[in-house]
């Protein structure tokens, strides 16, 4: 189920700011973001989401976007920055281990501001 569709993202989510997202690769990313919003929410949702729920969507879609197009070729994993002249390399340390660290946190907070007063993040606790 994907929460909203690329005229949402273009029109409610972003009004009218340049998309980050492609079109033609918007619905893998929303897909993949409104699974993330249902595998974190208390309950089986089958209903129609809520505008809150879409604008969560369009973020993480984002998010995920830009994790995708930062692990590219060119930089290699690990490698927080790089200088030429004099040739100057500094690694990250554990970088698989921060990447997955900083992705959940940015998932969290996403999450945690568009959906953290509607109760769908309430686990009874």
């Amino acid at each position: 189920m994907i929460f909203a569709d690329y005229q949402f993202y273009q029109e409610q989510y972003l009004l009218g700011k340049s998309p980050l997202i492609p079109e033609n690769e918007f619905k893998f990313y929303a897909n993949k973001a409104s699974n993330e919003i249902l595998n974190r929410i208390k309950f089986d949702f089958n209903g129609e989401p809520i505008e809150e729920m879409k604008q969560a969507m369009c973020e993480l879609a984002e998010v995920q976007f830009s994790q995708s197009n930062s692990n590219s070729a060119s930089v290699p994993l690990g490698v927080a920055s790089e200088k030429v002249g004099e040739y100057t390399v500094t690694y990250k340390g554990n970088s698989n281990i921060e990447i997955e660290r900083d992705y959940t946190l940015k998932v969290t907070s996403v999450l945690k501001k568009w959906l953290g007063k509607t109760g769908y993040l309430y686990r009874g606790i």
